[in-house]
């Protein structure tokens, strides 16, 4: 195949992606930065096309002890999530990693099935579990262990609980990759020369295991802080974090301008700390040579 084809033949295969990000993630996302630097008129639904820092100033001025506040608080609670999904995930991924054939692929399937129903129904669930008359607290109450029904609804918990179950898969599937591709023979090696259970797994299994780890954990935390159903339901509207401001303020205010630079302030921090600390390292290495 000559070289011209080829790039056409690879222009060919690369267009249907190349057109789906550029107009699902690329042009969304400078129109949000647009958006942001525009005018809110309250009595209409169209922004005001001229250049403003107000929504930014609004943001983190006005009532930016509030809007910060939410802000660390789905960090908070992302974080919190995260942890939590990690400690029930790796021994599960642990066992699911080393079995074999049929057995594993169903266990692999179970794990994702939740996921079948969308987070709108595993949602609904936990409402019905965790209300004040629901299954969780009506059993405890029956049981003596409990007099009075324990709230976990409309705070943090209860927005937590949600956010473990729902992405516990999305922890779980690069943690079964990595815990698989270790050499199963370095465990019985390392045991055959007189070391203990917990040396093994703290020496071989979960440094082996940490890029995908790392992954997972990723993933997760990134999902939690961007949730929207969990938090709106479990939340019952006490319970503010990114996404669901970001609705309040796009969707129900209809305030475009301040809802884009809510959204995009965090992507400028990230951008800000990330160039930042590659000026620093930069800088710290150069003298480092000097």
């Amino acid at each position: 195949m000559s070289t011209g084809k080829s790039v056409w033949y690879k222009a060919i295969l690369l267009s249907p992606a190349v057109l789906i990000s550029l107009f699902v993630f690329v042009i969304p996302f400078f129109q949000l930065v647009i958006f942001s630097f525009w005018r809110y008129r309250p009595s209409s639904n169209i922004p005001e096309p001229a250049f403003s820092l107000a929504n930014y100033s609004h943001l983190l001025i006005t009532e930016g002890s509030y809007y910060l506040g939410v802000y660390w608080d789905t960090i908070r609670i992302g974080f919190i999530a995260t942890v939590i999904v990690f400690i029930v995930s790796y021994p599960l991924s642990w066992y699911i990693a080393r079995q074999k054939g049929m057995k594993k692929g169903i266990l692999i399937l179970l794990v994702m099935l939740p996921m079948i129903g969308g987070g709108m129904i595993q949602t609904l669930g936990w409402i019905v579990f965790l209300m004040p008359y629901g299954v969780l607290n009506g059993s405890l109450r029956e049981l003596g262990i409990i007099q009075s029904s324990l709230k976990l609804l409309g705070n943090d918990i209860g927005v937590i609980i949600g956010l473990v179950q729902s992405f516990i898969p999305v922890m779980v599937l690069p943690l079964v990759t990595a815990l698989g591709s270790i050499n199963p023979v370095l465990e019985p090696a390392a045991r055959s020369l007189g070391a203990g259970p917990w040396k093994v797994f703290f020496k071989i299994t979960f440094p082996l295991s940490l890029p995908g780890a790392i992954a997972g954990a990723l993933l997760v935390f990134l999902s939690n802080i961007t949730s929207f159903v969990t938090p709106l339901l479990l939340g019952l509207g006490k319970v503010q974090m990114f996404a669901t401001v970001s609705y309040t303020m796009g969707v129900e205010v209809m305030n475009y301008p301040f809802a884009s630079a809510f959204a995009f302030f965090p992507m400028v921090v990230i951008l800000v700390g990330w160039l930042g600390f590659k000026n620093i390292k930069r800088l710290i290495h150069s003298k480092a040579l000097n």
